[in-house]
């Protein structure tokens, strides 16, 4: 049974590297918002805030933390301690997996993430088989099943669970996104009846400008090398076309797992074009 919130929760469903942690930070820009990350990370591993490390943080206080971790899991309270903490209307969640959600509260509303899933098995296999590969060399067709296999069924397990859950979702597809960003950004804003003017669009989408404060994600966003890939930018994730043999690209697009998904992701609102048919 859900607790009541006296905040709005926007949960963020996804895989790893799907650009979960680039959304929640631009999003995190909204009036009244505070972004939470990963936040299942506070009782799981015992972490703080990515960005300030072990200086105190402004918004995940001692305090705050003190309260989270004192509470009976699973919880209903879990997010209205956030909310009295960190004096928000809206919180945004990359918790990201169903079993968190369970575990800390269902969402307002939740937004499936899905990328381009050559780039996000790209990804998967990178970090997977890092030892045996350079970034020039392309991923065997075992290694990119094996990542077809990671792909599908965390897709499956979400697409369930929302079904079950008949939490209201919007897909959202990341390379859109990342190319019609204020025009998402507002659609996401009014979600919540939030309407946003051009300043308040700037400043949520120029999010290393601001000061951040999250939980988890794979790398801290005012630490991390100017010759890093996403330094500084919201761009489309192409490096797979060096990591991907032709054969490779094509028969991920083609292959009937990603049809499946492509297909049973029709039932919810789609925001911006349907680029899984193209």
């Amino acid at each position: 049974m859900q607790g009541i919130v006296s905040s709005k929760v926007l949960g963020i469903i996804g895989l790893d590297y799907s650009g979960s942690t680039l959304l929640t930070n631009i999003l995190s820009g909204l009036p009244d918002t505070v972004n939470t990350g990963e936040s299942h990370w506070i009782i799981d591993r015992n972490l703080g805030c990515k960005e300030c490390g072990n200086q105190p943080c402004p918004i995940y206080t001692q305090e705050m933390m003190n309260e989270l971790r004192e509470l009976s899991i699973p919880t209903t309270e879990w997010w209205n301690v956030i909310a009295s903490h960190s004096n928000s209307k809206l919180i945004i969640s990359s918790d990201k997996r169903p079993r968190h959600y369970d575990r800390l509260g269902h969402p307002n509303h939740v937004i499936l993430l899905i990328k381009d899933p050559r780039a996000n098995i790209t990804s998967w296999c990178s970090r997977k088989f890092n030892d045996a590969k350079r970034e020039d060399e392309f991923f065997t067709n075992e290694q990119v099943e094996r990542g077809l296999v990671w792909w599908y069924k965390l897709h499956k397990e979400a697409i369930d669970w929302l079904e079950e859950n008949e939490i209201p979702t919007t897909v959202l597809f990341l390379e859109d996104f990342v190319s019609n960003q204020r025009e998402r950004l507002s659609s996401i804003a009014e979600i919540f009846s939030m309407s946003l003017n051009d300043e308040q669009k700037t400043n949520a989408l120029q999010f290393w400008e601001r000061q951040l404060h999250y939980i988890g994600g794979n790398h801290s966003v005012k630490r991390l090398d100017k010759n890093r890939y996403f330094y500084k930018s919201i761009k489309i994730d192409e490096r797979w076309k060096n990591r991907l043999s032709d054969e490779s690209q094509h028969e991920i697009l083609v292959d009937r797992r990603v049809s499946i998904v492509n297909k049973r992701i029709q039932q919810f609102r789609i925001l911006g074009p349907d680029i899984s048919q193209k």
